[in-house]
């Protein structure tokens, strides 16, 4: 019924439609077509109805779960038309979850037919899930269709839609731009036809990623001829994300299209730094054989002064010279640019050479002609399930990793690839190491189990009314608990550390607390009570902000009176300007952008100037110049030294050479992996060869004066790109790991000395905590029973416990069997090292023998003690005599604002009640550098005259001030003549230690009783070899051996042997107090003057010094020592591009303990971001505690 009310007739006819829809999956769908209607103007109106049309309504049901878009295409049947795209719509899921899509074919304007379509159905990140094809009938009264299953994946599909655009679907979904470059298939190629760029294609309202559209009709191709298609899908950076994919059709004939083929090999030469006016080119290309032809094809611009040929007229099957010349172009057909070049092209072939060239006006420019070929190139394939989830990863040497989901999405398990797994027994398996995730049932993650089995599991808080959560408490496998309280904002308020007992009353020992303000940045962070009565106040640093958030101030306690502050200041951009340090030490930073610098060529473009200066009188300024890219093209040093760098046109260093006589050379791999590194001042070179997952797989070191070769290192992989093998004509080296890739077993030997061999294995708790280090097996390997100790005695051998924290609180040593313990404060500073007598610890032995020995607590007294201040440093350090009843020396330090040692009284006590006191004076420059220092020994004894000695410093400026001479002139009234000790270091032009020499007893250099020490460094500044010269004693060779530029074993006469607490007390003779060995008598003098010295150890104390090792290659253990952990924290000045991982590995060479450096600077996560010049606190605790292939040990 249809109310007709309103409307007035007069004397005429109301023509009308009637259309009724029906409402689906909310969307209103019109079902019939329209009905027209015609009134007349009568008492009784009549009206005529127009023929009723049924309009059908098409169902497509179950496509696979997942589906969220189906497109289908279709043409008139047995007609060379071109496809119309239609994107159905969506409907619900049915109920075995598959998905339903709808259209119809009133709304999309299909007319009764008979067609041929095709349909993809896919998820929403564009992978496809279904295809098919076949042919649909539209009849008055419905629809009926035939269909088959397409296959899915390979090149893809292509055909031309209605509108002219070329469609080339199901290419890589992580693909952002494609680009397709066409080339007829035969006859002239000297026509440009321009690349077509395009991006993932609009489909009705979504974006369809892995689908590209091109209009080919911009191209002016030829009708009737046949041409070559050729896509390239990059991702947002531009780098090619699969192989390329090639087809083929005739121009105007929209149903010649070749469904696009992947080419397994893929060549092409890129010409850069081409006038930026180029607009296309011509390449010329002749093989170097006999009676070869000469050939041209096109070079398309893919780049603002960047050319591209895609060289797919060459045979892949072979590698052979060509002789290459091109000729550039712009819109206008005038020469702008060409160069000629001889280049090795085919299979497997990559080079990148600069070319010579002409440019009109003789303006002199350097494309540069690189062959790429994915043979030789670092890539990745990935699977995806259903959902579009990444379900396996396949890197460029096969390897695969798997992944698995729950049915909200989330990863529950990662398999590694097959790999070898070493347990604690030393058996060895293959296997896929497993992570597993479980989540609770908001999605949030509770538990990761790593690959060795143990879990760390988190509880998380109550959602919010915003529905934010945070984590709670973590669990952790040894059994710690890490609290952590937020406010109603989410911030973090309070941190409770794992090693809190429960009990409330104790939880302030444990306990960090924040305060934000009210833009949730931290302004206070006070850190837990100290557990003894030395201070009333609590420790904290506090930070004030700017109104765009640059931290601008950052102030810590030292103790219950003093504080200190250091500030930033930052410019409109962000960047720092000016820092100013507690003891008010300025660096400023001066930027000067638009100013000329020098850029590629030596050419004058606009860039920017960087001028860096301390605080002193001179040598104070850093002077950086950069181009538009920020590469450093020119550099001002402390000293004045001037260095100039060159790049090639990929942003490559080339060559830096220096006002010094520095002159570096470097080349390059075609995927920017370095490939030489040529010193031809010194005449040293450094050769890499890499794999295609770009692991470093030979290196070597030679100098052009030795026909011997300092290294020539083969390096080998296990499938999760972790060293196996390292081969050298002078060692060999080898490594095991657990499934988490830990170090497990270490086997090395040096060739010609098979009794130097190191055969080392080590254990973990469940933290992955080195418990064992340098151990060995207790029985066979890999049976049952079997497991890794420390060893013998004599041994290398340690055996460590940490408590909940991580904190190293005891280690065993084997070597003589003494034990050491370490006590902390609350806030993790070391306090307290305590040792047993020798002989009190024994490892367990081999099985079947009788069991071990453990010390007791009893068989523990205290060695030394360390008196810490609020920030961590060290106020007093005391060393006892063996027993810990009898303090042997102590030393009182005072500290300026920047926690630099200004003053250190060091008091020993003497015989016959007298005390000896050293007082040692540091000056420093204005930037910090030690000037000299005054040290002077005093007696409480006043018949003996006090002695001074004055130690100055002298220095080579360069990036740093580096020590060049060291005078000592010591001073005593009843010794005149004392003569002055002199020590002398010379730099190489690279500003590298070349040599070092003491002067001897003459204090005179250069005379027969000199000491020498003759360095040889690579470029890169890594020391090959150390050569000993000294009086009356055979020449002494030190070598050391890098892979990636980390040390990785030394041998040498001098030994390597690490040195724990016991053995450093034991070298300076702490145990003992001093005796009087001789005297000095003086004419004028009725008394001598008596020299006194700390004998040995007594035969309480009788600790052995370790073996000094002609060879060692295990980089896992630092002792606690009196000089280790440091006395101090230090600073960190940021550099551009730092992460706090990429620091943590830099300082400690452990990225995992960034959270400690986190926690020292007011910082929530390893991704807090960092600016250059921001300066950090690198705290000065114990953090060797892991032993993995990720960690490294770091030299000075």
């Amino acid at each position: 019924s249809i109310p007709l009310g309103g409307y007035v007739l007069s004397g005429g006819t109301l023509n009308s439609e009637l259309r009724i829809y029906k409402l689906i999956d909310g969307q209103r769908v019109e079902i019939f077509k329209a009905i027209p209607i015609t009134l007349t103007d009568k008492a009784t109106p009549t009206y005529t109805v127009g023929t009723v049309g049924l309009e059908s309504l098409v169902s497509v049901r179950s496509q696979p779960i997942g589906s969220d878009r189906m497109v289908m295409s279709y043409r008139v049947q047995n007609t060379n038309d071109p496809w119309t795209v239609l994107p159905l719509n969506k409907g619900v899921a049915d109920a075995n979850g598959g998905m339903q899509f709808w259209l119809s074919t009133l709304q999309s304007g299909i007319g009764p037919n008979n067609y041929e379509m095709r349909y993809v159905a896919m998820s929403s990140h564009g992978n496809v899930l279904n295809s098919g094809e076949g042919t649909m009938q539209v009849l008055s009264n419905g629809v009926s269709f035939t269909q088959t299953a397409r296959h899915i994946g390979g090149g893809g599909q292509a055909f031309v839609d209605a509108e002219g655009y070329l469609n080339i679907t199901e290419q890589a979904l992580a693909s952002r731009q494609a680009t397709l470059s066409v080339q007829a298939q035969t006859g002239s190629q000297s026509t440009i036809i321009p690349l077509l760029i395009g991006t993932p294609a609009m489909l009705g309202d979504k974006v369809t990623p892995g689908w590209y559209k091109f209009k080919l009709a911009e191209l002016g191709l030829t009708a009737g001829r046949s041409y070559t298609y050729v896509l390239e899908a990059h991702d947002a950076d531009g780098i090619s994300v699969t192989s390329l994919v090639q087809g083929s059709f005739t121009a105007g004939n929209p149903n010649s299209y070749t469904a696009p083929q992947v080419l397994q090999k893929h060549q092409r030469v890129v010409l850069k730094n081409l006038p930026l006016n180029t607009t296309h080119g011509l390449i010329r290309f002749t093989a170097k054989t006999p009676n070869a032809v000469p050939q041209t094809a096109q070079l398309q611009l893919t780049g603002p002064g960047e050319l591209t040929w895609s060289a797919l007229q060459l045979s892949a099957a072979s590698a052979q010279n060509y002789d290459i010349s091109y000729e550039a172009y712009d819109d206008q057909e005038r020469l702008v640019s060409s160069g000629q070049q001889t280049m090795l092209l085919g299979d497997k072939a990559a080079q990148s050479n600069a070319v010579a060239s002409n440019t009109p006006g003789g303006q002199k420019m350097l494309p540069a002609l690189g062959l790429m070929n994915p043979d030789l190139t670092n890539h990745s394939v990935n699977k995806y399930n259903a959902f579009g989830e990444v379900k396996e990863q396949i890197d460029s040497l096969d390897r695969s990793t798997l992944f698995s989901y729950n049915t909200l999405g989330k990863l529950v398990k990662k398999d590694a690839p097959l790999t070898d797994i070493v347990s604690a027994t030393g058996k060895s398996t293959q296997a896929r190491p497993t992570t597993s995730y479980s989540y609770d049932l908001q999605g949030r993650l509770i538990a990761v189990t790593d690959a060795n089995g143990a879990s760390t599991t988190q509880q998380w808080t109550a959602q919010s009314a915003s529905g934010d959560s945070h984590v709670a408490a973590e669990y952790h496998a040894d059994g710690g608990i890490k609290y952590s309280r937020y406010d109603v904002f989410g911030n973090l308020t309070q941190s409770i550390n794992e090693n809190w007992d429960g009990v409330e009353a104790n939880k302030k020992y444990y306990a960090t607390t924040y305060e934000y303000d009210k833009n949730h940045q931290v302004t206070k962070v006070v850190r837990p009570a100290r557990n003894n009565t030395t201070y009333t106040k609590l420790g904290y640093d506090s930070y004030v902000y700017d109104s765009v958030g640059n931290r601008i101030s950052h102030t810590s306690l030292i103790n219950d009176t003093e504080s200190t502050t250091d500030t930033t200041s930052y410019d409109a951009l962000g960047r720092v300007i000016t820092t100013v340090s507690g003891a008010e030490r300025t660096v400023t930073t001066k930027y000067e952008d638009g100013v000329l610098v020098k850029g590629l060529n030596g050419q004058m473009v606009i860039g920017q100037r960087v001028t860096t200066t301390n605080g002193n009188a001179s040598n104070n300024k850093l002077v950086d110049e950069k181009d538009l890219f920020g590469r450093v093209t020119a550099h001002i040093d402390l000293g004045l030294h001037s260095y100039q760098y060159n790049y090639n046109l990929a942003g490559w260093l080339t060559q830096q050479t220096s006002s010094t006589g520095q002159n570096i050379t470097y080349q390059y791999y075609n995927d920017g992996h370095i490939k030489k590194i040529s010193d031809l001042a010194l005449m040293t070179y450094s050769m890499y060869e890499y794999d295609s997952e770009g692991n470093r797989t030979k290196e070597s070191y030679a100098t052009w004066f030795d026909k011997n070769v300092y290294q020539q290192a083969t390096i080998k992989y296990d499938e999760l790109n972790r060293i196996k093998t390292i081969t050298d004509p002078q060692y060999s080296l080898s490594f095991e790991y657990d499934a988490v890739g830990n170090k497990r077993h270490l086997v090395s030997t040096v060739t010609g000395k098979p009794e130097s061999g190191q055969d080392y294995w080590y254990r973990y708790d469940t933290m992955n905590r080195f418990i064992v280090t340098m151990g060995t097996l207790n029985g066979t390997r890999g049976a049952d029973g079997t497991t890794i100790i420390a060893g013998a005695a004599g041994g290398a051998g340690v055996h460590l416990l940490y408590d909940k924290m991580g904190q190293r609180v005891q280690a065993d040593i084997v070597r003589d069997g003494h034990s050491e313990k370490y006590a902390y404060t609350t806030d993790g500073f070391l306090e307290t090292s305590r040792l047993t007598n020798a002989g009190k610890y024994v490892a367990t032995p081999v099985t079947g023998s009788p069991g071990g020995l453990t010390p007791s607590e009893a068989d523990f007294w205290t060695a030394a003690t360390r008196s810490n201040d609020l920030m961590g440093r060290v106020g007093t350090y005391k060393e006892y005599i063996a027993g810990g009843g009898t303090v042997a020396n102590t030393h009182d330090y005072y500290y300026d604002k920047d926690s630099k040692v200004i003053d250190d009284v060091l008091k020993t006590p003497g015989p016959n009640s007298t005390l000896i006191t050293v007082t040692t004076h540091y000056d420093m420059l204005k930037d910090g550098t030690l000037n000299y220092t005054q040290a002077t020994q005093s007696s409480s004894n006043r018949n003996i005259p006090d002695t001074q000695l004055y130690t100055y410093y002298g220095y080579e400026w360069g990036e740093s001030a580096k020590q060049s001479t060291i005078t000592s002139q010591p001073y005593n009234s009843q010794a005149p003549g004392w003569k002055a000790g002199t020590s002398n270091f010379k730099y190489d032009v690279n500003g590298y230690v070349a040599k070092a020499i003491d002067a001897g007893l003459d204090g005179v250099i250069d005379t027969a009783d000199d000491r020498s020490l003759v360095y040889t460094s690579n470029g890169q500044g890594l020391i090959l070899s150390r050569y000993e010269i000294a009086p009356s004693a055979a020449p002494k060779l030190q070598t050391y051996y890098y892979v990636n530029g980390t040390r990785v074993g030394e041998t040498g006469p001098d030994g390597t042997g690490t040195v724990d607490y016991a053995q450093a007390l034991a070298i300076s003779a702490g145990d003992t107090l001093p005796v009087q060995i001789a005297e000095i008598k003086f004419p004028w003098r009725r008394k001598p003057i008596p020299i006194y010295e700390k004998p040995a150890a007594t035969p309480g104390f009788s600790y052995q010094h370790a073996s000094l090792r002609p060879v060692n290659f295990d980089q896992s253990y630092q002792p606690i020592t009196p000089t280790y952990p440091g006395f101090t924290s230090n600073g960190y000045t940021v550099s551009a591009g730092e992460t706090l991982e990429s620091i943590a590995r830099s300082v400690w060479g452990d990225s995992s303990l960034w959270y400690l450096i986190a926690e020292a600077n007011g910082m929530m996560s390893a991704s807090t971001p960092l600016t250059k010049g921001q300066t950090l606190v690198i705290p000065n605790k114990v953090t060797n505690v892991h032993n993995n292939s990720g960690t490294l040990k770091v030299y000075d």
